[in-house]
């Protein structure tokens, strides 16, 4: 997840000319902020080349969970995720593969134990 202050970071370096290769760009997630969408439309005004896809959805994304606590000092705290967060992606996991937390999320990061496991929320 990138805070407004990353996507700030990410807007400028592609607006000024950096990976001029990318040809689109989702910004969306589950939320934007207003400040993520004036950086949004600021970067549709300095590369109209590039698609800037602002909806506040990723495409074709269903969510598979909602999180419920976050403990501070946790892997999901320390991820940036929040209470009331919808998952989108588990690792490898999406909705459609997804069983239940038990089932899916649990062996998930069973089989992960030292590794990254890149969540989409």
């Amino acid at each position: 997840r990138l805070s407004d202050a990353g996507v700030h970071v990410l807007c400028r370096a592609v607006a000024s000319g950096c990976a001029m290769e990318l040809s689109s760009l989702r910004l969306g997630g589950n939320k934007l902020s207003p400040a993520g969408l004036a950086l949004g439309q600021s970067l549709k005004q300095s590369r109209p080349d590039l698609l800037v896809d602002l909806k506040p959805q990723l495409k074709d994304a269903r969510s598979m969970c909602t999180v419920g606590n976050v403990y501070p000092g946790s892997p999901a705290a320390t991820a940036g995720l929040r209470t009331g967060d919808s998952i989108i992606a588990f690792g490898p996991l999406l909705h459609a593969g997804f069983r239940g937390v038990s089932e899916s999320i649990v062996p998930a990061v069973k089989a992960s134990v030292g590794r990254p496991i890149y969540v989409v929320a």
